[in-house]
């Protein structure tokens, strides 16, 4: 017997969740030994955190290089007043609490960006990633390491009441670019400041973590699909996604976000080239996305057009099908369109 099967018989703590039929005790032990890497700790990544703690993912690498402020508690559950008062990291105020919640999970805090320097070395040590990150520049260029790398990862955002979640599967779906196709069209404009509905977070994280957990267990792949909710007016929709052959990214093997344009190695590249300073420059130049944010020779800002909400209202471009019972659906047309802010 194995220290992770001796340590699942001596406890309790999963009891009810090895009682489902579609985890059992083998699931439980593939998630025990599986590690997760949240990229980003503010809404979406603290919930993240504390479902895949709960849920006994046996290592979990956090990723995040922001202190916790007052305005984040209405929605980022794993902290308090107290951490907002001590200008505590995020990750290490999130790991000190999940190291409470569950110690038999190894957390490791990264006080860091996510950058074009370190990602690849970040998601090579994770089975599964999950998307928490707070700009466009970060999450593509975690599409390009994860696509590289051959690595599943968990999309998903939030804007207002609004959330959408998508589950990308290198080599056997739809990238982050085959459905958003341009990303020098969400860092041109000034950056807009939405509300958060807390509500929305837990949706969306929902939707991530579970995805996450289905891949962990070798529960059979569902079609990807892009997932939309506005919680405030319980309107939702599942969207079919569709691999574009001629992507960038997974279609071209062209990893623009990382300063490179290797072939597909099967996952055994080096580390990512063209990565001084950990700048990654997006297409068509000007702008350059460093320590994980997006900068112009300007200044150093975040640069993310108003949202388009035609992907977030359930406003399909397409006219929908209802499978029976079903929610609508539709498939996600190959156009560029452009992708809302996240928390």
């Amino acid at each position: 017997m194995s220290d992770i099967d001796e340590k699942l018989a001596a406890s309790g703590r999963y009891a009810r969740q090895t009682a489902l039929s579609m985890i059992g005790t083998e699931g439980q032990r593939r998630i025990s030994a599986a590690t997760a890497l949240v990229v980003g700790c503010g809404a979406l990544g603290s919930t993240q955190a504390a479902w895949l703690a709960r849920a006994g993912v046996g290592r979990l690498l956090l990723v995040d290089r922001d202190i916790v402020e007052t305005h984040n508690l209405h929605r980022q559950m794993l902290y308090d007043g107290e951490d907002a008062r001590a200008r505590r990291p995020k990750v290490v105020a999130a790991a000190n609490r999940l190291r409470a919640v569950n110690p038999e999970v190894c957390v490791e805090p990264t006080v860091d960006f996510v950058t074009a320097e370190n990602v690849i070395g970040l998601v090579r040590q994770a089975d599964v990633v999950l998307d928490a990150a707070d700009n466009a520049a970060t999450r593509y260029l975690v599409n390009d390491a994860c696509v590289r790398e051959g690595k599943p990862w968990m999309y998903g955002g939030v804007m207002g009441t609004s959330g959408a979640a998508m589950a990308v599967i290198p080599r056997k779906g739809p990238c982050l670019r085959c459905v958003f196709h341009d990303p020098a069209s969400v860092m041109s404009g000034p950056c807009a400041t939405f509300g958060v509905l807390s509500t929305i977070v837990g949706w969306v994280a929902a939707m991530q973590v579970t995805a996450a957990l289905k891949l962990l267990v070798g529960a059979p792949p569902d079609p990807a699909r892009l997932h939309r909710f506005d919680i405030w007016s319980g309107h939702g929709s599942s969207a079919i996604a569709r691999r574009d052959q001629r992507c960038v990214c997974c279609g071209q093997n062209r990893y623009e976000f990382l300063g490179e344009m290797p072939a597909w190695d099967g996952g055994q590249a080096g580390t990512a080239g063209g990565a001084a300073r950990g700048d990654a420059r997006p297409p068509g130049g000007g702008q350059a996305c460093v320590g994980g944010r997006v900068s112009s020779r300007a200044a150093d800002a975040a640069a993310l057009q108003p949202a388009v909400r035609r992907l977030m209202e359930g406003e399909c471009p397409h006219e929908p099908r209802t499978p029976r019972g079903g929610v609508p659906t539709t498939v996600v047309p190959a156009v560029p369109v452009k992708e809302p802010r996240h928390d």
